[in-house]
């Protein structure tokens, strides 16, 4: 009988979750997921587009024909792990109230936090160099995050008004991101029953 670990459900994700482009010859996965090693190694400004082809075993013109910018680069590998987020998400917030569920999501955002060499990475970067390398990946990213809590909330049963579920899921989401970039003496962000115990009694109020 398989044991299926957290590991191995982000493994089968992200064979699921792949990029929608066109894909010969498995290319397009490759040439994303040496991107992804490469920002999760040395960060959005230091990456290096020829490392980055070289791992992915293709030319810098063909990395460039499928990516023309580095912020593409960067916008598919966000694309990919929100992806495989959200999947997640849907996962860990089945069946539950919105209570709960904003509980869940937000503990599930800092396990990722704590696992996801990546996302630690990109949360490391200097406000100017996503500005420089990605112009306005970071409201996107942002913009995409809420409205996965906006619908996900909703299915939980949320009797919020459609204003109301939008602007509580940006705060949500915001304060989350401020959280991981600047951890606070509130909570332990490394350790996760500090985190539930903080989303329950601070947050879950907060969506009814």
């Amino acid at each position: 009988m398989k044991v299926e670990t957290r590991t191995s459900r982000r493994t089968d994700l992200a064979a699921r979750s792949g990029p929608r482009q066109e894909n010969s010859g498995g290319r397009l996965d490759a040439i994303v997921a040496a991107a992804e090693h490469e920002f999760a190694e040395v960060g959005l400004g230091s990456a290096s587009v020829d490392n980055i082809a070289a791992k992915a075993g293709v030319s810098r013109s063909t990395l460039y024909r499928r990516f023309p910018t580095k912020a593409a680069l960067v916008a598919a590998v966000l694309d990919r792990n929100l992806r495989i987020i959200t999947t997640e998400l849907h996962f860990a917030v089945e069946g539950l109230g919105p209570q709960d569920a904003v509980v869940e999501a937000f503990t599930l955002g800092f396990r990722w936090l704590r696992e996801s060499k990546l996302l630690a990475q990109l949360l490391s970067e200097d406000s100017r160099v996503w500005v420089d390398v990605t112009g306005p990946i970071g409201a996107w990213v942002i913009d995409r995050m809420s409205h996965d809590i906006e619908t996900h909330l909703r299915a939980a049963g949320s009797t919020m008004t459609d204003d109301q579920i939008r602007v509580g899921s940006d705060i949500l989401i915001r304060l989350a991101i401020s959280y991981a970039e600047h951890p606070s003496r509130v909570f332990d962000i490394e350790d996760e029953e500090s985190v539930r115990t903080f989303a329950r009694t601070t947050l879950a109020p907060m969506v009814y």
